[in-house]
């Protein structure tokens, strides 16, 4: 119950949109790409979900990283 609250319950406006894109990236399994955490969170502005990402990175609580395809390299964000 306490692990629910924490993930749902904010202080203010920009902790509810950083829960609510934690959430999105556990519920892909902890990992995702850029080009889908962008489809997954419409409802943010291009500059409030790089501010919230730059703001979770910063935090510990996410990482980027660069997986290798058969192309060029592709952004993921996962969960520390």
């Amino acid at each position: 119950m306490l692990f629910l609250a924490g993930q749902w319950v904010a202080d203010g406006q920009f902790d509810a949109r950083q829960k609510k894109v934690l959430r999105v990236i556990r519920d892909a399994g902890g990992q995702i790409g850029r080009r889908e955490l962008s489809r997954r969170t419409q409802w943010l502005s291009q500059r409030e979900r790089n501010e919230v990402i730059a703001n979770l990175e910063e935090a510990g609580l996410i990482e980027t990283r660069q997986v290798e395809t058969s192309t060029r390299p592709r952004l993921v964000y996962a969960i520390r």
